[in-house]
C-alpha cells in the first residue's frame, strides 16, 4: 500500500501551491451516471475509480472527470486495465495505474483546470510523489491558459498533482 502523507507544501487549496477546485458542495466535477444509469451527483461517490483495458498494438484513451489519459501503442507489451483514481473536491489529484508501471512509448496526461484556483497567468507544472524519498517531483507540462488544460509525457505511473511552478 502507497503512503498518502504528503509533505510540503500545504494541501489547502486556496493559497498554496497546489491547484484545487473551486466547486461548491453538491456541484459536481465531472458529468456522469452510475453503472445503471441512474443519474447521481458524481460529488456524492467519493473517490472517483475509471478503468478500462488498452490493447497495446492500437493503444487508447481513458477519460474521467478533468483527466484524460491517451496510451499510445507500444507503451506496454500487454493489454492491461489502466486506471485513474481521484476525489472530486479539494487538491487536484489523481492516481494513475497500473500502478509502477513504466512505459516503452510515454503517454500523454491532460488536465482541465476550468473551476480551479488555476489562473490563465499562473504558471502551471506537473509535480508526482516520489513516495520513496518523500518528496514532490516536479515533470514540467504545458499549460494552455486558453484552455486552461495542462498537459505532460508521462514515463510511469504514481500519484500526480498539477501546481504553481516554483515552490
Amino acid at each position: 500500500m502507497r503512503s498518502r502523507r504528503f509533505v510540503s507544501p500545504s494541501s489547502d487549496p486556496v493559497g498554496s501551491p497546489w491547484i484545487g477546485g473551486l466547486a461548491r458542495e453538491g456541484e459536481s466535477l465531472r458529468e456522469g451516471r452510475d453503472d445503471h444509469g441512474v443519474g447521481r451527483p458524481p460529488w456524492a461517490e467519493g473517490r472517483v475509480r475509471a478503468e478500462v483495458p488498452i490493447d497495446p498494438a492500437k493503444g487508447g484513451r481513458l477519460h474521467s472527470g478533468r483527466h484524460t489519459l491517451d496510451v499510445p501503442p507500444g507503451a506496454l507489451p500487454w493489454t492491461v486495465p489502466f486506471t485513474m483514481e481521484y476525489d472530486n473536491h479539494g487538491v487536484v489529484s489523481v492516481e494513475l495505474g497500473p500502478d509502477g508501471a513504466r512505459f516503452a512509448v510515454p503517454v500523454t496526461l491532460s488536465i482541465d483546470l476550468h473551476g480551479t484556483t488555476a489562473r490563465p497567468d499562473d504558471d502551471i507544472t506537473l509535480y508526482w510523489w516520489d513516495d520513496a524519498n518523500g518528496v514532490w517531483v516536479d515533470v514540467g507540462g504545458t499549460w494552455d491558459p486558453s484552455t486552461m488544460t495542462l498537459t505532460t509525457q508521462l514515463h510511469h505511473f504514481c500519484i500526480y498533482r498539477p501546481g504553481r511552478a516554483g515552490w
